[in-house]
Parts: structure tokens; C-alpha cells; sequence
């Protein structure tokens, strides 16, 4: 039964993330280029961006996969373990594209980076923090259900 709980709050928060990231993210570079996308070929490379935003925001979701470890007691008794399964790989992906770019022709890309990056992480982080209450809620009403259990006995 508990086991049914959590996979929901995880299902729901992966997938919510799935969906409200690109757009996030699509959204943020379309802002950040707001000014400079003022001609036809700047309305392109927008789109384009955008694009390639969401594909990125896809990826660091589908890399937050990892979160479904949290189904296994052994992970998700041990909060260093819970943190790792949810930002390990999105944090490396990160790292990797930071680390392969070559950032001296472009210096330009990297408020795009961060406006494609950065809704993600937001919105992970806010179900990682529903998850954290939803396990400690979860820890209380076992253990006050073991109580109620061992009165009665």
C-alpha cells in the first residue's frame, strides 16, 4: 500500500515535470531573446532555440528518471540517497553539456543554457519538496498506526 502511494506522488511529479518544463523552458528563451529576435532570421533562431530548449528540458527529465529508485526502501530511508536519485543525473547531464560546449565562440548561448535549465531544476525542485513531506507525513501515520497496533494488543 505504501508502495502505491509513493509511486504516485512520483508518477505525478515526473510526469508533471515532463510536461511543464519544455514549456518552461521554451518560454524562458523566448524571453531572454525578446529584444534581439526583433527581424525575420531572429524570429527563426527563436524558434529554433526554443526548440532545442525543450529537447534539453526532455533530457534532464528523462535523466530525473532515476527518481523511481525512491520505490525501494533502502534509497528512500536515507536522505542522501533520496537527494541523489532525484538531481544526480540531471546535475551530470549539466555538467557534461557545460564541460563539451566550447563556450569561447558562443559566449552568448549561456543566458540560453541557463533559461532552458533553470525551469527544470524549479520545477523538479518543488515535487522533490512535495515528496519530502509526502514521505514524512507517510513515516508518521505508519508509526502512529504501529502505536495504535501494539495499545490494542
Amino acid at each position: 500500500m505504501t508502495r502505491d502511494i509513493i509511486l504516485k506522488q512520483l508518477r505525478k511529479g515526473w510526469l508533471t515535470t515532463l510536461v511543464l518544463s519544455p514549456l518552461a523552458a521554451c518560454l524562458a528563451i523566448q524571453l531572454v531573446l525578446l529584444k534581439p529576435s526583433e527581424g525575420f532570421e531572429g524570429k527563426q533562431a527563436a524558434l529554433v532555440l526554443s526548440i532545442l530548449g525543450a529537447i534539453l528540458a526532455i533530457v534532464l527529465v528523462v535523466g530525473a528518471a532515476t527518481l523511481f529508485l525512491n520505490l525501494y526502501p533502502d534509497v528512500r530511508n536515507e536522505k542522501s540517497y533520496i537527494f541523489f536519485s532525484w538531481y544526480l543525473i540531471p546535475v551530470l547531464l549539466i555538467i557534461i553539456f557545460v564541460t563539451t560546449s566550447d563556450s569561447t565562440d558562443e559566449p552568448d548561448m549561456w543566458p540560453l543554457f541557463a533559461a532552458a535549465a533553470l525551469p527544470f531544476f524549479c520545477i523538479h525542485t518543488w515535487f522533490f519538496i512535495r515528496f519530502i513531506k509526502a514521505m514524512g507525513r507517510i513515516k508518521k501515520e505508519l508509526s502512529d498506526a504501529e502505536e495504535q497496533v501494539s495499545v490494542t494488543n
